[in-house]
This record gives structure tokens, C-alpha cells and sequence, in this order.
């Protein structure tokens, strides 16, 4: 395009002129044309389609958005206090002890506080609820978000009346899965269920088993046993009866239940008459009853202890205090006005029982016997009399692989009425 007043050429499309500035004729016209037949060009050039890559991107990127808001609003449902409280609550009706487990969080050295122990004690003191069903109502939360309390109604098994009851709640410091809120169960936990270093003292040389498991040796506290006892740690144990058994040195068994609590994180082996069987009852009866009539016997003849100690002794048992005892039975009965001529002891009943130091029994006990005597009357006649009695003597006896012996016997009866 040229310019009508200097002649210069100019660009197609120029609205003035490049050298002296003059308007250019027909430019307007010019441009719009140029302009008209771009967008024509534009227009009539054909649209790229999609392709089917980039289609199954943008679905994927979708589908992804799409799981991972449904997976998020599921975990916040599972993870939730209700959610919790609910599969507790399910646990407690089932008496799904091998699922409450999680709940106590027993960590480091669990020997005595294993789960398997801890379904056999729930299960022996009956510790399910009963619960026959339930429905979980409302949640609280702390001022600070940190607890909550779940409140639900329930009926038991043998009662069709609602009753109310709440699970306790605690927010853990650390998330579930990296977003969510973990939530702990307060009403069953380690501070409320395990007792820490619960000690437990017997004679020197027992062995232990305590809900069935033998205590080995690394757990005796080297600080506090000595030459008679032997004491021992345990590092964790449950808050509920549970079933000690102690073996003696001597063989004698003794089988006790103990209840650990906050208040009571010790146990000092006792032994009374309730730990003993009847048939054991019957067992020690019988045999003080033969030893008795025995001593007697040999008392009355004035028989040396020596020649009759064999029908006491077994391989290294000390039979020097009941030698003194029967000593001081010949005295006493040779002194007495009446003179004992027979004895049968008859029965035994037992009072009281304890555990000697030693590891012996010491036994109160009433025993009956029928008797004879002869006194010299007023007239310088010799005459007899015979009767039954009862008194009550305390004798000491060594266990041995099941047998009974004498080792001691104090309060025997050295007068015997005529009358």
C-alpha cells in the first residue's frame, strides 16, 4: 500500500503512513478484511480431539479424589468414640477376652500377664457381663477434645430392664493410620488390671507356679531372700484371683489364691488348716495317733528313746527335740501319784496349722484316749482304774515325698484321773 501524499509504500494493513504520517485510503477497509478472513481461517480450522490417554487421566484423577474422600470418611467413622465403644462393648457381651486384650497395653515382660492367662482368669471368675444386647446414645467430649465419655443402655441376660453405663474414653497423643484420632479405652487398662514387682515370699528352695506358670529363678530378688526364704518379683500380674502353688523343699504342696490389687502387692507363703485336704486331715490324724500311743508305750516300760528311734527316723531327720520331749514324759509319769498303766489314743481333731521356719508343721490339735491307771488307796490297797479323756497337745511334723513324721510334740497330758 502506498501513501498518497509522499509515495511511500507501506505494510498491508497500515493505518498511516510510516514516513510523513498521512492516513492511509482504504486501510480501515483493509484491516477489517485481513481481520474477517484470520477468524475465517481459525473457524474453519478443525478441533484436535481428546485422546483417550489424557480421558483415562482426568478419570483416574477423579476416581482417586473419589476413593480417597469415601476412604478418609470411612476411617473417621471406625476410628470414631462410638465406633470404639462399640466394638468394646460387643467384646464384653461376647466375653471376647482374646480382643479386650489390646486394650490393657501390657508392655515388656508379660510372662504372667500373657493373653492366653488372661483369658483363662476372666473366664474362671466369670468376669463377662452378661450384657444381651445394648445401643450406644450419646457422646461428651472434654472442654479440650482430649476424653470422652460414650453413654449406652443395655440389658442383661436375666434382666429384660435397661440399664445405663458408660465407656471411657482417651485421645492418644499419636494418629491412627497417620490422620486419624486414636482413641483408648479407659475402663480397661493397665493401671485398673496389672499390678507392677508383685512379690511373693516363701520358704528357701520351694518352687512357685503361679497361674500355671513355674517362676524360674530370675526372678528372685538376691536383696531380700536369705538363708530361710527366697523372695521374688514378678514383673506384672492381673488384678484378680488367681491360683499360687508352692512345692516346699520337702515335697509338701501348697495350693493358695491370691488376689493382687493396688492394696495387696505381696504374698507371704501361710499355711493353716484349710490348705489341707481331708483326705491329708485324715492322712496326719492317723499318724499322730499311732506316734502318741507309740511314746506312751515306750514311756510307760521306761523304754530308751534309742532303742525304739528307728520307728521315727528317716535319712536325715533330727529327731533331738522329740528325744527331749519324750525324756521329760518318762519323768513326769514316773513322778505321778497315779500310776499310767495303758493308753490308746482313739481320735484327732485339728485346730490350727502353721509352717514352721523349717518348713515343718505345727499342729494344735484335741486328741481323745481311753485309759488305765492304779493308785494305792487309803488303805494301802492297790486298785486300777480305766476311763477316756481328751486334752490337747501340739505336735511337729516333717512332710517327706508324702508321709508324715515326728519330729516334736509339746503339752502332753502326764496326769490321769482316777476318779
Amino acid at each position: 500500500m502506498f501513501c498518497g501524499e509522499c509515495g511511500t509504500k507501506n505494510k498491508k494493513g497500515s493505518l498511516f503512513c510510516a514516513e510523513c504520517g498521512a492516513r492511509l485510503e482504504g486501510s480501515e477497509v483493509e484491516a477489517t478484511e485481513e481481520k474477517e478472513e484470520v477468524e475465517e481461517r481459525k473457524e474453519s480450522k478443525p478441533k484436535k480431539p481428546m485422546s483417550k490417554k489424557r480421558k483415562l487421566a482426568i478419570l483416574a484423577i477423579v476416581l482417586v479424589v473419589a476413593i480417597l474422600g469415601i476412604g478418609y470418611k470411612l476411617g473417621s467413622d471406625a476410628t470414631s468414640p462410638k465406633a470404639i465403644a462399640k466394638k468394646y462393648i460387643t467384646a464384653l457381651a461376647d466375653s471376647d477376652w482374646d480382643y479386650l486384650y489390646q486394650y490393657i497395653g501390657i508392655e515388656g515382660d508379660n510372662t504372667f500377664a500373657s493373653k492366653d492367662i488372661f483369658k483363662d482368669l476372666m473366664s474362671e471368675n466369670n468376669a463377662g457381663t452378661e450384657i444381651a444386647n445394648f445401643k450406644i446414645k450419646d457422646v461428651t467430649y472434654s472442654s479440650g477434645n482430649l476424653n470422652a465419655e460414650v453413654d449406652f443402655v443395655y440389658t442383661t441376660k436375666n434382666n429384660s430392664s435397661e440399664q445405663n453405663g458408660t465407656v471411657y474414653l482417651t485421645k492418644q497423643k499419636d494418629k491412627k493410620y497417620l490422620f486419624f484420632d486414636d482413641w483408648k479405652i479407659s475402663n480397661f487398662n493397665k493401671s485398673s488390671m496389672v499390678v507392677e514387682d508383685y512379690e511373693i515370699k516363701v520358704l528357701k528352695d520351694s518352687v512357685v507356679t503361679y497361674a500355671g506358670v513355674e517362676v524360674d529363678a530370675k526372678y528372685k530378688d538376691a536383696n531380700k531372700s536369705n538363708e530361710q526364704y527366697d523372695v521374688y518379683l514378678l514383673p506384672q500380674v492381673f488384678m484378680t484371683s488367681t491360683t499360687l502353688k508352692v512345692v516346699l523343699a520337702s515335697g509338701l504342696e501348697v495350693e493358695d489364691t491370691v488376689s493382687p490389687s493396688s492394696y495387696y502387692t505381696s504374698y507371704t507363703l501361710s499355711f493353716d488348716e484349710d490348705s489341707l485336704s481331708e483326705a491329708e486331715k485324715t492322712k496326719i490324724t492317723n499318724q499322730v495317733k499311732e506316734d502318741l500311743t507309740l511314746l506312751y508305750t515306750k514311756a510307760i516300760a521306761n523304754t530308751p528313746f534309742a532303742d525304739f528311734q528307728s520307728e521315727f527316723a528317716k535319712d536325715g531327720l533330727d529327731l533331738t527335740a522329740l528325744q527331749n520331749d519324750y525324756q521329760e514324759l518318762v519323768t513326769d509319769l514316773a513322778d505321778a501319784y497315779n500310776v499310767l498303766t495303758s493308753i490308746n489314743f482313739t481320735g484327732a481333731v485339728i485346730n490350727d496349722v502353721e509352717l514352721t521356719s523349717a518348713g515343718n508343721l505345727e499342729i494344735d490339735m484335741r486328741v481323745n484316749y481311753d485309759y488305765t491307771v492304779s493308785y494305792t488307796s487309803w488303805n494301802d490297797e492297790v486298785s486300777t482304774h480305766s476311763d477316756s479323756d481328751y486334752n490337747y497337745v501340739t505336735v511337729v511334723l516333717n512332710y517327706d515325698n508324702g508321709s508324715y513324721y515326728l519330729v516334736g510334740v509339746d503339752d502332753l497330758m502326764t496326769y490321769f484321773s482316777r476318779y
